[in-house]
């Protein structure tokens, strides 16, 4: 019966997505709930980082906002552990890690544009 699955590589992949990370793929919901769903999402977490700016002043807001969002992505790679083999805290630091190391790149490449393109 094994190898009889093995021959057709979609079965295969389904039956992993099924028994190993308990994916129903047929289950997924309705779409506009999952748009909504993500709408709320982004809507909350870009409340969080944003309204420091708007309670204290620029330094502090700022300091606040980046604390509160790689605060919020540890806990984000926490929750992704739960759908991978990995432990909670590595998953946490790789997902914070990854964020801040985009983030830093994003920051570069604006600075260097504004200072090369002098915008």
């Amino acid at each position: 019966m094994a190898d009889t699955v093995m021959k057709d590589e979609r079965v295969i992949l389904e039956e992993m997505a099924h028994h190993e990370l308990k994916v129903f793929p047929e289950n997924d919901g309705v779409p506009l709930n999952n748009a909504m769903a993500m709408w709320l999402a982004y809507m909350l977490g870009g409340t969080v980082v944003l309204l420091p700016y708007f309670l204290f002043p620029l330094a502090l807001a700022s300091a606040i906002s980046v604390g509160t969002s790689m605060t919020g992505l540890f806990f984000l790679g926490i929750a992704i552990s739960h759908f991978s083999l990995k432990p909670w805290w590595r998953s946490g630091l790789e997902t914070l890690a990854l964020s801040v190391l985009s983030g830093g790149i994003g920051f570069l490449v604006g600075f260097f544009a504004r200072h090369y393109l002098e915008l």
